[in-house]
Formats: C-alpha cells, structure tokens, sequence
C-alpha cells in the first residue's frame, strides 16, 4: 500500500521542479529576448530610415532591404541571384523590424535557413569570401561592413589632385567612404574584408583570433544579441573568471586609448594642413560624423536653417585617416573581435599623418 504522505510528498516535489524548469524555460525563450535586442527596435533608425510622417509607405532602399528587411533578408540569403538592384524591394513597415523569420525559415519549427554557399560569407566590398563558422554564416551577410579599403581610394580618385597627399578638396565626399555599422565579422576576417585602410601593407590584414573561439554564438545570445558569458561566468571558463557582463566591458581599455589619440593627430593635421582656418570636429552620433569647424573651439559650424556644416576639406592622407578611425569607433566590440587589427591600423594613420609633420598631436 501506498504511503499518503509520501506520495503527496513527490507530488508537491515534481510540481516544484515543473514550475521551477518552466520558469527557466521562459526565461531564456527566444520570443522573451528577441524584443529586447537591437534587431528587434522596430523604431530605431535601422528601420525607419526610409519611411517617415510624410512618406509612411516609402520601401528600404534596393541596396538596403537584404539586410534591412525580414524579406529581404530572406530573399538575399536563399538566392545566390538575388538583386541589390531590384525596383521593389520589401516595405520597411512600421511594426516589423527585423522578425523570427528572417533567420529561420519555419519560425515554428526553428529551421534555420542556408546561407547562399554553405560556411561561407561573401564581402560584398571586397568582393572575397571568407569561411564561417555555425551562427557567422548567418550574422556575417549582414555584420561585414559594407565598404573597404578599395573604397577610399575611389573616393579620394575624385580629388583634383588624388596623387598629393595633402591637398584639401572638396570632391572627396564623406559620405562616399562611411563604413557601416557593427561590422564586427569584417574585423575577425580581416584578411578578406579589407575593411581597414592598410597603406599597402597587407601584414596589418591579420584576422581576429580568440582563443575562446570566433563564432558569434561563442560570446552573444543569438537572440537577444547581447553578451553572454552565462551563469557565473561558465560560458567564459576556464580562461577567465567573469562574474558579470561589466567584467568583459571592462577589457575595453586599449582601443579608446588609441582613438583618443588619432583624433588628436587627425585634428591637428587638418588645422595644420588648412593653415588654421578650417578645423574638424567628430560626433558619433550624427551623420555623416565629420563636421566643420571654421573657429577651432571644438563646436561644429551652424548650416542655414540648423544643424551641423559636413566637413568638406579632405585630403587623401586625412580622409585615409578618418575612416580608419570610424571603422574602430562604428565597432564597439573591437576590443574582443580583433583588438590587435584596430590597435595596427591606428597606429599606421597616426605614423601616416606625422609624415606631413612629426609633432602633429604631441
């Protein structure tokens, strides 16, 4: 015969474990941390870029919707064919953002869909594929950058004088070699993106190398986005200790040394190179970052009608400079995807620039 009490006992015992496994369950679900990653800000300008109060109904732009768009995501990563040129790409709606389905096929089923070759990520900049590993066969069609060092010098090709160095222009335009944003896979496979301007030396093209691994799954929830190192740290173990996220973000100590440093150089030269009567300020949040400074008081200049003046004084030196810089500042992960590959490549625009004068920044 049964025991009353006991079997009430083991009752009460796997309810306990039920609700105990069912709250974990829903705690880690995808559909409770996908609204809170980045990809999922369905207001943010990621999405918005392209519609607004006076055009609701305008569609991402043909070059923008495969990475921009659930649908044209899923277009671009099921066909080697697909068409960054097309007249109707997908609508950038204003309750979407980017959805389930956009990675996976059959949300329900969680079928993750194929990149176009199997382990492999095409750069569309530097026109080279690189191999990935299991989530960077996903995450990499769209994290890699969009530009390359090829995209400099054609933008600096439209100077009157593209072989002198130090000659400002004004047809060399910023927006021509503004890299894009979070390009954190084109920095592990620097060897194939290019993104950074190596001044022909292809030994500053080293890719990322963690010993952890490279895979993004490695280091960020797949939903969510965000980092993570896992219960007391288990996902960062036995090579480090981490109790929090704070622990990670806290190695990020070199890298801003190092932009600190290059702005200063960069700013110095451009003051020197216009004889003092135009100089550059930089703000990371907004566009197109670089802006004129015509009384070197660090304040950008005021355009007619409001908002900030575009500095349009590059010289081929400079603008090489700049975006090396913006490719470092537009990956606020650098430090842990290829810290040594940013460190060389400001480290060569800061020698760069002191050839025109050895003490610019000191």
């Amino acid at each position: 015969m049964k025991n009353p009490k006991k079997t009430v006992y083991l009752n009460f015992c796997l309810i306990a474990l039920l609700v105990a496994f069912t709250g974990l369950a829903c705690k880690q679900s995808p559909s409770k941390l996908w609204p809170t990653s980045g990809h999922a800000d369905k207001t943010a300008q990621a999405f918005r870029h392209w519609d607004n109060a006076t055009n609701p109904d305008a569609t991402v732009a043909a070059g923008c919707a495969s990475c921009h768009s659930p649908e044209g995501f899923q277009q671009y990563i099921a066909d080697t064919t697909y068409n960054r040129t097309v007249a109707d790409p997908p609508l950038a709606t204003a309750d979407i953002g980017i959805t389930c389905e956009a990675c996976h096929s059959d949300s329900k089923k969680g079928i993750l869909r194929t990149p176009p070759v199997a382990g492999t990520v095409h750069f569309t900049a530097s026109n080279q594929d690189a191999d990935a590993l299991t989530s960077q066969a996903i995450c990499g069609q769209c994290h890699q950058g969009r530009t390359y060092e090829g995209t400099v010098d054609t933008a600096i090709s439209k100077s009157d004088t593209p072989t002198d160095l130090d000659i400002p222009s004004s047809k060399i335009n910023i927006n021509a070699f503004i890299p894009h944003y979070f390009a954190a896979f084109a920095a592990i496979k620097a060897s194939k993106s290019k993104i950074g301007y190596s001044y022909s030396n292809s030994a500053l093209q080293v890719d990322g190398n963690h010993n952890g691994g490279m895979d993004c799954k490695f280091c960020h929830n797949q939903h969510s986005s965000l980092i993570d190192i896992g219960k007391n740290g288990k996902n960062c173990q036995p090579c480090h200790t981490y109790s929090s996220v704070d622990d990670v973000l806290a190695l990020n100590t070199t890298i801003p040394g190092f932009e600190t440093q290059l702005l200063a150089v960069i700013q110095a030269y451009a003051k020197e190179v216009s004889g003092s009567t135009a100089c550059i300020v930089y703000n990371d949040d907004s566009y197109p970052y670089w802006f004129r400074d015509s009384n070197c008081d660090g304040t950008p200049d005021t355009a007619t009608g409001g908002g900030s003046v575009s500095y349009n004084a590059f010289t081929p030196r400079l603008t090489k400079a700049c975006y090396n810089y913006m490719i470092s500042k537009k990956d606020p992960g650098g430090f842990a995807h290829n810290q040594p590959y940013y460190v060389a490549l400001m480290t060569a625009s800061i020698t760069n620039l002191r050839l025109f004068d050895p003490n610019l920044g000191k």
